[in-house]
């Protein structure tokens, strides 16, 4: 007598709310960097799938709708071959890293140049949406892992993720973490809980949502808002900044600043964002949209993954696109994300001073 096969059991999911109440938040993003030396592609793969499944689940969720149709992560209660924590594509190509993505040659001083157009940092094209609803629709993780290998000793490693999961300061959460397992032999013990605000785009301020400025300048290109003509592409700018010369640019704001306040929340992203907007607009631009960068410092973040880090120098460069050149409006788009950071007790005139302190460069 034949034995009754019995049914698969269903995966438990549990559900937390999206507060994709803004377009460019549903929007999907990627990051992406470039490492020295061959990596070792599986190893890479396993210790980040170790670290979701037993420390960080939440980044294995899936997008789905509530009974309102409004979107929400469902993380499964266990993972397994049909139930991946995320997807993962990798490639070893026969080709130098120069074939396909320009790197910047480093200078002393600040610069300014124009980015690589290169699509390295991108999943292929079954994997790759523009939306949080294509992820609802096909049932996809919500984290895709990318890891190119090239010929000249080079590894490209890209996470992409959707805007409202993950911003830069999550992200920089997330490889602070991954890199302690991989730096300790895949143990997980050290990795603290998770805490959802670090990943999660939910808490925004009300006069920011009123002014129409996300709580952390998230990297968004929303379909509303096409990069596509000459005039925007002229406009795109990258940025190398020697880590020597942005460390003295800080202590000199710091020392100047505190001479004017008891207590100087000045850092180096204040400081690299501080420069940047005063260099754009020390020239003579055309009235057009600008994309603006928030910077953030992984320098310190990466120590397992190689010895020398290239990612914009170690500084991820999150943007925002602004319709206005206006400085004095993008100024007080600035002053209200400094203040979600610092508090709302900050005097304006410590961002302002910061400003005028960094010095000009050519580029």
């Amino acid at each position: 007598m034949a034995r009754a096969i019995s049914p698969k059991p269903q995966t438990e999911y549990t559900s937390h709310a999206i507060s994709c109440h803004d377009l460019p938040f549903q929007s999907i993003v990627t990051y992406g960097f470039i490492v020295d030396g061959h990596l070792h592609r599986l190893r890479l793969r396993n210790t980040l799938e170790k670290l979701i499944v037993e420390r960080w689940n939440i980044l294995g969720a899936r997008i789905g709708k509530d009974a309102q149709g409004r979107f929400e992560y469902r993380v499964p209660s266990v993972f397994n071959d049909e139930i991946e924590a995320f997807t993962f594509d990798n490639d070893a190509l026969a080709t130098p890293l120069a074939d396909h993505f320009q790197i910047p040659a480093p200078t002393l001083e600040p610069s300014m140049f124009t980015p690589s157009a290169s699509t390295i940092f991108q999943p292929p094209g079954h994997l790759r949406h523009d939306h949080v609803s294509r992820y609802e629709s096909l049932g996809q993780p919500i984290l895709h892992l990318q890891i190119v290998q090239f010929s000249d000793e080079k590894t490209s490693v890209g996470l992409t993720v959707p805007a409202c999961f993950c911003d830069s300061w999550g992200m920089k959460e997330l490889l602070s973490a991954w890199s302690s397992v991989l730096a300790k032999g895949g143990n997980t013990e050290d990795v603290p809980a998770l805490i959802e605000d670090t990943m999660i785009l939910e808490n925004i301020a009300p006069e920011v949502v009123s002014d129409g400025t996300p709580g952390s300048l998230s990297i968004h290109r929303a379909p509303s808002e096409p990069l596509t003509d000459s005039r925007n592409e002229s406009c795109a700018r990258g940025l190398f900044m020697p880590a020597e010369v942005l460390v003295k640019m800080t202590e000199e704001c710091r020392t100047e600043l505190t001479a004017e306040a008891d207590e100087v929340g000045v850092d180096e992203e204040d400081v690299l964002l501080a420069w940047l907007v005063k260099r754009l607009y020390s020239t003579d631009l055309p009235d057009r949209p600008l994309a603006v960068s928030i910077p953030v410092n992984l320098r310190d973040k990466l120590p397992a993954l190689a010895n020398r880090v290239y990612l914009h120098n170690a500084i991820h460069m999150t943007t925002r696109l602004f319709q206005s050149l206006h400085a004095s409006s993008l100024c007080k788009k600035l002053l209200a994300h400094w203040r979600i950071k610092h508090g709302p007790t900050l005097p304006q005139t410590i961002w302002a001073r910061a400003f005028h302190r960094t010095p000009n460069v050519s580029c």
